[in-house]
């Protein structure tokens, strides 16, 4: 547990202070800033893109801890495992857009009668779709060598202290609302570069082949394993971000606006399990694959017991605080 607990509290910690900024970005920057239906504007395109990209990366988020223990091999890089994990999702991705392409109209049409500022912005959720995919394989990807701290800096952190500080521009007239939805893309873009950056740092940016390693029995279970894995992902995003999705579809950006603020509260309370998720998924990975059941179990007892006290530390803490939030926001 010694590397779970060092990379679990430092990634607490930049959590928390992503979680400080976030709640000064919720509860007083956008409030401040931004009118409800821009900033209903701004999640449906970050929660749509994170309701897409479970579909197009075909499970490989998971598949890249789960089966990167079979391809370790430095001296090779690793097999071509990461051009395997990035060249499927990416196959994905471009049939991804072929369909969006043909069903553009009926889609731009079934937005625009909502509202006006989906005519000019609906299809800016593509690109940071295609950032959002493989930041988020290459941050599954350090995670195998235990490096969790610097992609949570990169794709919370950062996202946290640039978007705020767009909308501030904004609000004073130095960008337009087109120029800080750019820049809503080329932050996630930002992020993807760093990602791509942090690979090569630790060493383990390498996109050499190795197709002999990729037997049909290796690839049928890997096609099983992703099946899966996206059914898994899927669910999971679809309880957590559907809600935005709908309420933007079929109600109004301003009620998506809104509601956004208040699931950011609720939100506070997953950040020690997805810390403790984050590290402990490549150990148990390993750990599966060596047969060794004593360090899975141990590291679930303990996560368990330590989730379990924190959870409800922060639940009280939330339902103590919650009108006082609310009191002290713009327009709250």
């Amino acid at each position: 547990m010694g590397i779970v607990k060092r990379q679990g509290i430092k990634f607490s910690i930049v959590g928390y202070v992503a979680l400080f900024l976030g709640t000064i970005n919720v509860l007083f920057i956008y409030p401040y800033a931004l009118q409800p239906e821009e900033l209903g504007l701004m999640r449906f395109i970050l929660d749509t893109a994170l309701l897409v990209v479970p579909f197009v990366s075909l499970g490989f988020g998971n598949v890249i801890i789960r089966y990167f223990p079979q391809f370790q091999d430095k001296a090779k890089s690793h097999n071509g495992f990461l051009l395997f994990v990035f060249l499927v999702p990416f196959a994905a991705f471009l049939i991804f857009l072929l369909a969006i392409t043909l069903l553009k109209e009926p889609i731009y049409d079934f937005y625009s009668q909502k509202n006006e500022l989906f005519s000019s912005y609906l299809f800016f959720v593509v690109p940071v779709i295609g950032f959002m995919l493989f930041s988020t394989l290459s941050r599954s990807y350090s995670y195998n060598f235990q490096r969790i701290v610097v992609p949570n800096i990169l794709n919370s952190l950062m996202v946290k202290a640039l978007l705020p500080c767009l909308a501030l521009l904004y609000f004073f007239n130095v960008l337009s609302l087109n120029q800080m939805m750019m820049g809503v893309v080329a932050v996630f873009g930002l992020v993807l570069v760093g990602s791509i950056l942090y690979l090569g740092f630790l060493g383990q940016l390498s996109f050499k082949p190795n197709w002999s390693f990729l037997t049909k029995t290796r690839i049928k279970d890997i096609r099983t394993y992703a099946f899966y894995g996206i059914l898994s992902g899927v669910g999971s995003v679809l309880a957590l971000r559907i809600d935005t999705f709908m309420l933007a579809s079929l109600v109004s950006l301003e009620m998506t606006g809104i509601y956004s603020i208040a699931i950011f509260i609720s939100g506070v309370i997953a950040i020690p399990y997805i810390a403790m998720s984050n590290i402990s998924s490549a150990i148990i990975s390993k750990a599966w694959a060596e047969n060794d059941i004593s360090t899975i179990d141990q590291i679930y007892k303990k996560s368990s017991l330590v989730l379990l006290i924190a959870g409800c530390f922060i639940f009280l803490l939330i339902w103590v605080s919650l009108d006082d939030f609310f009191a002290i926001m713009p327009n709250g």
